[in-house]
């Protein structure tokens, strides 16, 4: 096993699809089983899929778990992802915190090289996967849905069911989990996964809790944290995206529209307004 114990991977949730609880068990599973590290899963949904159908397969994967911590918010069909990784953020006790998208896989060299780059002081943000095109390889075409109740038949398809038993990356380098005339490496920019020190990324104002959809809150992300002048890297790999459905209404980009075009100043004066970062601020307050 791997040592990360200075690392908390924290990982928001919200089940609208079998895909995506199949995609919580394998990326979860995953990191449990390669690394000592600490991981934070908090769903917010209707009803606590992950604790009913995922956590006892997680559990049947890895065998000890005491290293996942979840957190059930109930939310109606509302998913505000932002809030939760803050939410989380707060919560590690750890030097360095990673946001981790629950549909992927990042190989268990760029985590170990992403840790090291923080804990030498060498970077304050690394992105741990390279930009652009032949970045993502998209895995699985193959599944169907089933009922949650049934989440385990998806675990079963030859190749996906051969990475379980595993929980190595090796199994994904030679065989994707599909034809390669079907899907192919895909594009990637800003999201997936992101490793912080702690301090950094409180200090940078944390998610911004004002984007309620899934996009672009990761591009301003990107933005705010070069435009304050922080030291981000790059890691030149790829990751593994794990395909799922998407809800409708993915995206609203006016906010971002707005914050790209402030200088660092009227952006530092925007965040220092925001009714999330007070709030944040006088929780840790209360806490330390």
């Amino acid at each position: 096993m791997i040592d990360l114990s200075n690392v908390t991977f924290v990982m928001p949730v919200f089940i609208d699809s079998s895909d995506r609880l199949r995609n919580v068990i394998m990326s979860a599973s995953y990191l449990l089983k390669n690394f000592d590290c600490k991981l934070i899963i908090k769903e917010s949904s209707p009803v606590n899929n992950v604790q009913k159908f995922a956590i006892p397969l997680i559990e049947k994967y890895v065998g000890n778990i005491r290293n996942l911590t979840y957190i059930f918010d109930q939310n109606g069909d509302f998913f505000h992802r932002t809030k939760l990784i803050n939410d989380m953020i707060l919560m590690a006790d750890t030097e360095i915190v990673c946001n981790y998208d629950c549909d992927v896989i990042l190989p268990e060299s760029s985590c170990i090289q992403a840790r090291l780059l923080l804990e030498y002081d060498i970077y304050d943000v690394v992105y741990p996967y390279r930009f652009g095109a032949s970045t993502v390889r998209f895995v699985d075409p193959f599944f169907k849905n089933v009922p949650f109740e049934n989440i385990q038949h998806a675990l079963q398809e030859e190749l996906v069911s051969k990475f379980m038993n595993s929980l190595k990356t090796e199994d994904l380098e030679d065989n994707y989990f599909y034809p390669p005339h079907m899907y192919g490496d895909g594009w990637a920019e800003f999201g997936f996964v992101q490793f912080f020190k702690k301090s950094v990324y409180i200090e940078g104002y944390m998610e911004n809790e004002n984007f309620l959809p899934y996009q672009p809150e990761d591009v301003e992300r990107f933005h705010r944290f070069e435009k304050l002048g922080y030291r981000i890297g790059r890691l030149d790999n790829h990751i593994y995206h794990i395909e799922h459905h998407r809800p409708p209404g993915y995206g609203d980009s006016h906010l971002w529209e707005v914050l790209k075009c402030l200088s660092k100043e009227d952006l530092i004066e925007y965040y220092e307004r925001q009714k999330y970062v007070k709030h944040r601020r006088a929780t840790l307050c209360q806490t330390s």
